[in-house]
């Protein structure tokens, strides 16, 4: 299949850093390619691929610090405009901010839906059921009635990278962004009850761009 993979333009495919969603594209796209498919990765331009790439933004818009990084989606709907005829499938991966556009395009649309269905973002899928949306979890599934789920699919993970440590050391690790319903908090709380180490690490977001933070343990 000729299959377009749209990517969400706050970093590159994959990331270098932090990027869950940008890490499951890119193991997406190249597992794809790896079965034969013709793929076509729209991204930032520092992104590493084996599909077509089409360069919207030379780097991630959370490194670009532009004013307004969202008009950058714009552009990346006109690339995809202007080329809808080479796919016979688009795989949409940035939710919210293109779902507009998705009136012009003519090939099926799948939109995988990388973060938590709230109140509004139910109501705008609801505009739009020519989208065929993917979840990614059955309590996200849940958070969405009405809105044309065709499937829950939980995101793959390729075990061989990840080697098995018999032995672990004597800590937990909580490894996110640091946003609320990431549960930093709960998991305090379940370190302190049962009586363990905990380290906590990730970058804190803010309007004026992505801050990292050093771990940070508690015992």
């Amino acid at each position: 299949m000729r299959i377009a993979q749209v990517a969400p333009l706050w970093f590159a495919i994959p990331p270098y850093t932090y990027g869950g969603s940008e890490l499951v594209i890119s193991m997406l796209t190249e597992e794809l390619i790896r079965r034969g498919h013709e793929v076509t990765l729209f991204a930032t331009g520092d992104s590493k691929t084996k599909a077509k790439l089409v360069p919207i933004w030379p780097r991630g818009l959370e490194k670009a610090n532009l004013t307004a990084p969202l008009a950058v989606f714009s552009l990346m709907y006109k690339e995809l405009l202007e080329r809808q005829d080479d796919f016979d499938i688009i795989h949409d991966h940035c939710e919210y901010y293109t779902i507009p556009f998705s009136k012009f395009l003519k090939p099926p649309v799948v939109s995988t839906l990388h973060n938590p269905i709230t109140e509004e973002k139910n109501v705008l899928y609801k505009k739009f059921p020519n989208i065929n949306y993917v979840t990614v979890s059955k309590n996200q599934k849940r958070s969405g009635p009405g809105v044309n789920i065709v499937k829950t699919i939980y995101h793959g993970l390729p075990i061989e990278k990840y080697d098995f440590n018999p032995d672990p050391q004597d800590y937990l690790l909580w490894l996110s962004s640091f946003v609320p319903e990431k549960g930093a908090a709960t998991v305090i709380e379940i370190a302190k009850m049962a009586g363990e180490k905990l380290i906590i690490s990730g970058p804190i977001f803010s309007q004026n761009g992505l801050f990292r933070i050093p771990n940070k343990a508690f015992n």
